[in-house]
């Protein structure tokens, strides 16, 4: 990740980190010796708003650009919130053994088709509150 790069965050566990979690950000400040990145978190969806740098680990930042990432991300959001997943998390996690790859490879049969709440604005470095359907992921359409 560069200076600029758009990110989402995820998997932050501290009292002051869980605010942060499948929140929209800008990274500001290159990687620092213990790992970390300076991020500017989006207010919220649509706002364009930033708040101050947060220091945060680069294995708790998906990348806005990466398919891979986005892909990453939807699934950790469905794990989330989806309500199937929330009434049966606490079995899967028993029976799955608490492997997180398995509960996204679940994750990913649960939302059809696949969309994400995160869009990122082209000029603005905004996040759109818009809903963005990956059926074709060469093709991302919106959904209205």
């Amino acid at each position: 990740l560069r200076v600029d790069s758009r990110v989402f965050i995820h998997g932050l566990t501290s009292a002051a980190g869980l605010d942060l979690n499948f929140r929209a950000g800008k990274v500001v400040r290159a990687e620092e010796e213990d790992g970390r990145l300076g991020v500017q978190v989006f207010s919220g969806p649509g706002t364009g708003r930033l708040s101050s740098a947060k220091r945060i680990k680069r294995m708790n930042l998906l990348s806005a650009a990466c398919r891979e990432d986005r892909d990453l991300f939807l699934g950790l959001l469905t794990l989330q919130y989806a309500r199937e997943l929330r009434v049966a998390r606490p079995a899967l996690n028993a029976l799955l053994h608490d492997d997180v790859g398995l509960l996204l490879l679940v994750a990913s049969y649960v939302t059809y088709p696949r969309s994400t709440l995160f869009q990122f604005g082209g000029y603005m470095g905004q996040v759109w509150d818009e809903q963005w359907c990956y059926m074709d992921p060469a093709d991302p359409l919106p959904v209205k």
